[in-house]
């Protein structure tokens, strides 16, 4: 065996050897830590119609506060359990947090080490060992029962990829699973409040474009201890039938207004109907905002609604404690006055304005740790911290006179007519059996139905149209009534001072002329 051969036979074993290794070599391992890149976070949770409840824990740096919020469905209807079941605005809202959840994937794998949760702000907020900082939001969906169908904490949102420290966020957020250390990058774009009013409908009287006919605003002061109500200054006023003819009548309608004042009187002397400030408390009417609600006792609410005679002394301590109370007479009052609002449609308002009180956040909404100004849930205090805000009573009727009828048409006159000659003739004799004979039946042309008078046609529509009127009237009053029957409201204090104004602020003062400048003094000049 020569060299050559010797060299082939050795690189052909080697080739071969190299060959066996290859094939025999371990298979690489997969990182484990991105196996379920890609994969549904709730693949379970397909329906969006099983979410009964939504829960939110936030948690405020600020305060070191966790901020807890949930609503859920008892049956009948969304409610807020927090405070006091008040009926929630969520149908929607609910509708979208389904869709969040539903097909949310594990897009992008980050870490799973827990001491890298504060950096992403997935610490879950309510674990009292956690660092102050850099706790997230959980949000947790459940379904009939209590079952958990999605719960998540959410944390922080993901920066673009750039050196500007100042770098814009994108909807990505980084996530975690309550009960897993991984944590993934993922599209979430839905934020989930915890305050009240961003879960009800805030729009406190739903005026909507319903014309306001007529506004009382019943300025009054109560004696507490007596149950005396001693008044100040009443104004009414109207909005006008027609346009002002005159516009130097001091009782004309500026921009459709009138205005009738106690004391004081109508505009009088050059005084003119201040229509930009009506207008501002017709506008504050339309946008009055529900900050906070309190429960009625339930015997209370039955008593406002007549269902019964009786109430005990707590009742009677809890609307005092709200600023509402009973004169000698039995005259229903708000220690800060009351007003009455006349719709178009019949709708009549009575609000009624208690007691102040400060807070903010569950403290205002709910009445948790509330400040009162006197007589309130903790009693007067001497640091008034948060915002200010008043107690409302609202109630609504149903009065169908502001309905106007129809003015019927005037009977049409009928012409008088000769009357016919008396038949002087005999009777004819009687046909046999006792039955009269028949006569020869007279031709003549069918008569044609006599023509509709138009105006009976027109009120007969307009009676029929107010009909219609009356029965919405109604029915919105007692949609009204059952909203506001359980319920004190808590509205915000500038919003109560643009309902109230005096006599002075809608009659304005008349402007007196400017003198005219005084003669000038001297020797006149000649002409030359």
């Amino acid at each position: 065996m020569n060299d050559l051969t010797k060299t082939i036979i050795a690189i052909l074993v080697a080739a071969g050897l190299s060959g066996a290794v290859y094939l025999t070599r371990p298979a690489p391992v997969a990182d484990a830590r991105f196996s379920d890149q890609g994969q549904l976070l709730f693949p379970d949770f397909t329906d969006p119609t099983a979410a009964k409840g939504l829960q939110v824990l936030a948690y405020d740096e600020a305060s070191a506060a966790i901020k807890p919020f949930k609503v859920e469905f008892d049956g009948t209807r969304w409610i807020i359990p927090s405070h006091h079941g008040y009926p929630a605005d969520a149908q929607k809202n609910m509708a979208e947090a389904a869709a969040v959840f539903i097909g949310l994937e594990k897009e992008q794998f980050v870490t799973d080490l827990a001491s890298e949760h504060q950096a992403y702000g997935v610490l879950a907020p309510d674990d009292a060992a956690a660092p102050l900082k850099g706790r997230g939001t959980r949000i947790t969906l459940t379904g009939q029962g209590g079952a958990v169908l999605a719960d998540l904490i959410v944390g922080k949102e993901v920066k673009t990829t750039t050196a500007d420290p100042g770098a814009a966020v994108t909807n990505r957020r980084y996530v975690r699973l309550p009960d897993k250390s991984r944590v993934y990058a993922i599209n979430f774009s839905k934020t989930f409040s915890t305050a009240f009013v961003d879960w009800v409908e805030t729009d406190l009287l739903k005026l909507g474009s319903e014309p306001i006919n007529t506004i009382v605003v019943d300025k009054y002061e109560v004696d507490e201890a007596q149950g005396i109500k001693n008044s100040t200054e009443k104004l009414t006023i109207t909005r006008a039938a027609t346009a002002p003819t005159d516009p130097m009548n001091p009782t004309a309608a500026a921009g459709g207004w009138m205005v009738d004042s106690k004391p004081g009187g109508p505009p009088i002397g050059g005084e003119t109907v201040n229509a930009t400030r009506i207008e501002e408390m017709v506008g504050a009417l339309r946008s009055l905002k529900i900050a906070g609600v309190r429960p009625k006792p339930q015997r209370l609410a039955d008593w406002f609604a007549g269902k019964t005679d009786k109430v005990t002394q707590m009742d009677v301590l809890d609307l005092q404690s709200k600023g509402f109370f009973t004169t000698q007479q039995g005259q229903f009052v708000g220690n800060q006055g009351e007003m009455s609002v006349a719709c178009a449609d019949g709708v009549v308002y009575s609000l009624y304005f208690g007691e102040v009180l400060f807070g903010e956040g569950d403290a205002l909404s709910a009445g948790k740790d509330v400040i009162a100004s006197s007589g309130g849930e903790t009693g007067p205090q001497p640091d008034q911290k948060g915002q200010e805000s008043r107690y409302a009573f609202v109630n609504a009727r149903f009065d169908e006179s502001l309905i106007p009828m129809p003015v019927a048409p005037a009977a049409p006159e009928t012409p008088s007519a000769t009357p016919p000659a008396a038949d002087t003739s005999p009777d004819p004799l009687p046909a046999p059996g006792g039955a009269e004979q028949d006569s020869e039946p007279a031709e003549h042309s069918p008569a044609s139905a006599p023509s509709a008078d138009p105006a009976q046609v027109s009120y007969q529509n307009e009676l029929a149209e107010r009909s219609k009127k009356v029965e919405a009237g109604k029915k919105r009053a007692a949609q009204l009534a059952s909203r506001f029957a359980n319920w004190y409201y808590v509205v915000d204090a500038s919003s109560f001072s643009k309902l109230r104004p005096s006599r002075g602020e809608v009659i304005s003062k008349p402007v007196l002329p400017t003198s005219a400048a005084p003669p000038q003094t001297g020797t006149p000049t000649l002409p030359q």
